[in-house]
């Protein structure tokens, strides 16, 4: 899905936006990880793993918030009823 919204924010030309997701992304793998080496309980796979997907679930929340106004609902296809009986 993410890939998805940024593909709209682009062909939009709003790639300051795009840049902030990755910025997000970036904060919240290190924040994360920054907490793992803090504590040192958890084994640094899970800590990374958990690190990564907080990361991407911030950056596609953030991108499908920005795109979207960009988002339009399919158009109302009349070929099932044409209204021709």
């Amino acid at each position: 899905m993410g890939r998805f919204f940024n593909g709209i924010l682009v062909q939009h030309g709003l790639t300051k936006r795009v840049t902030q997701a990755v910025f997000l992304y970036g904060v919240g793998c290190s924040t994360l990880l920054g907490l793992g080496v803090f504590y040192g309980e958890w084994t640094g796979l899970y800590v990374g793993l958990l690190a990564v997907v907080f990361g991407l679930i911030l950056q596609t929340t953030w991108l499908g918030k920005k795109s979207t106004p960009f988002l339009s609902p399919a158009p109302m296809e009349t070929a099932v009823n044409d209204g021709k009986s």
